[in-house]
């Protein structure tokens, strides 16, 4: 059972280090601060103890709202933090792998000093307290360990045991144990935000051509947009060739293929890609058959004078969840059979393997790959696999082609569609190419450089 034990009243109004007494075999709060890795040798701290602490002053108090308390387990300390409804755990393995001085983080360059292979498997805390950080005048946890914590002693440790800070803040940003995808981390992007057709109707804007490449506002504008539905839309760009490029490296380097840095929508005789032709096409994603195909598609109307030849949207997430949702055992058959994308020509073979469904570890989609055009021979690994991913693939393939799921809009001159190339399917009707000239230009982005804006901007 854990005992509760209240600290004195304190001159320096820091939580308490804990120290061992010799009668009750309990641990109380004095007013120690730790300061120096040289701290006297301790016995490990007993599991299971839990300290509260009061402060004698209103300063002090304040510190009461980062920190109510923590509570030792055998492998683990549980911090209490009254703006969290649940305690946060975090091993002893986990805190000393990420210790944040500069003798574990180089101070420039913020990279790691050892490796996650180095921590010895048997590391425990000696000393644990709660000091008020003197620049931040938030609390900060401080843990002195038995020896340096590694395989290896630690460069200025002296052979000492080795001292780590962390700012409360800092811990609760990044979670050792993360139960649910609702709790954020720094790496964290905005929630994607689903959509039929009809719900895209609802929100769909554009971004003007100024605002985007000369404010921030308008900038962030199009991120959050792209980052929420993945697709939108831009006006009033400039009917030029290099134009698109220049839009695509407002967000970072663009993406080159086989295809170059940009590349020309247009129908023309003899194509090698069914997109330069003036027939329907269907939904698909860009690129299937590269291991990380490109992030986010551009695509800037030049011209278009033809009948015909509206784009065609369609979110896949939406889709895959409606799929998962109403058949839950063929959606287990497109998450563990690979299907094959290529493209195969006199001088480019192009060649990968990908899931149609991935799902992260909370159950959420994270991943579709659907592109028929580029699809290839599937390989099995028995007959009677086969009747059974044709059935699942047919299923999710009439969600997809459900017009309530599907926003179509006909760009005019100067207009931009921006998209997710990963989630937004994109398709194409037929148009008539004798009633005028189409011509688009497009190009592609990673989505690293797209994610690193949103979590720099935060829009």
């Amino acid at each position: 059972m854990s005992r509760y034990i209240f600290a004195k009243t304190f001159q320096r109004g820091i939580f308490g280090l804990a120290t061992k007494t010799q009668a009750s075999s309990v641990y109380k709060l004095n007013s120690s601060f730790v300061r120096s890795s040289k701290l006297a040798p301790l016995p490990p701290l007993t599991p299971k103890t839990f300290y509260r602490n009061y402060f004698s002053n209103q300063a002090d108090k304040s510190l009461k709202d980062d920190l109510a308390g923590y509570k030792l387990n055998k492998d683990s300390l549980e911090l209490i933090i009254p703006s969290v409804s649940n305690d946060m755990v975090y091993p002893y393995l986990w805190l000393r792998d990420n210790c944040r001085c500069p003798k574990c983080i180089h101070a420039t360059n913020r990279q790691k000093l050892h490796s996650t292979g180095e921590i010895s498997l048997d590391v425990s805390p000696q000393r644990i307290s709660v000091e008020k950080d003197p620049v931040t005048q938030k609390a900060k946890l401080v843990i002195q360990w038995n020896g340096s914590g590694l395989r290896r002693e630690v460069i200025g440790d002296n052979g000492g045991d080795h001292v780590s800070e962390y700012e409360i803040d800092w811990l609760q940003k990044n979670l050792a144990i993360r139960e649910s995808s609702e709790l954020v981390m720094p790496y964290t992007l905005p929630q994607n935000q689903l959509w039929t057709g009809s719900e895209y109707e609802k929100s769909f804007e554009f971004v003007d051509y100024d605002a985007l490449m000369n404010t921030t506002e308008g900038f962030k504008h199009l991120l959050r947009n792209l980052s929420l539905y993945g697709l939108a839309f831009i006006k009033n760009a400039p009917t030029n060739d290099q134009e698109v490029a220049l839009i695509a490296e407002r967000f970072g380097p663009i993406m080159e293929t086989f295809y170059g840095r940009t590349w020309d929508v247009k129908s023309v005789q003899n194509s090698t890609n069914i997109a330069y032709t003036d027939l329907y096409l269907g939904q698909h994603m860009d690129l299937c058959y590269y291991e990380s195909p490109p992030g986010i598609q551009f695509l800037h109307c030049l011209v278009n004078e033809v009948t015909g030849g509206e784009s065609m949207f369609v979110d896949s997430y939406k889709a895959a969840s409606v799929f998962c949702e109403k058949y839950p055992e063929e959606a287990k058959i497109l998450e563990s059979t690979k299907v094959n994308f290529h493209y195969d020509h006199e001088s480019t073979y192009m060649h990968n393997q990908h899931y149609t469904l991935s799902r992260d570890r909370f159950g959420q989609i994270n991943s579709v790959f659907y592109a028929p055009p580029f699809q290839g021979p599937i390989e099995f690994g028995n007959p009677e696999e086969v009747p059974k991913f044709y059935d699942a693939f047919t299923k999710f393939e009439k969600i997809i082609e459900d017009p309530s799921f599907t926003f179509t809009y006909k760009l005019k001159e100067g207009e931009v569609a921006a998209f997710a190339n990963r989630r937004v399917l994109h398709s194409r009707k037929g148009f008539d190419s004798t009633s005028g000239n189409r011509h688009y230009k497009g190009t592609y982005l990673r989505l690293d450089e797209f994610n690193d804006r949103l979590r720099i901007l935060k829009p």
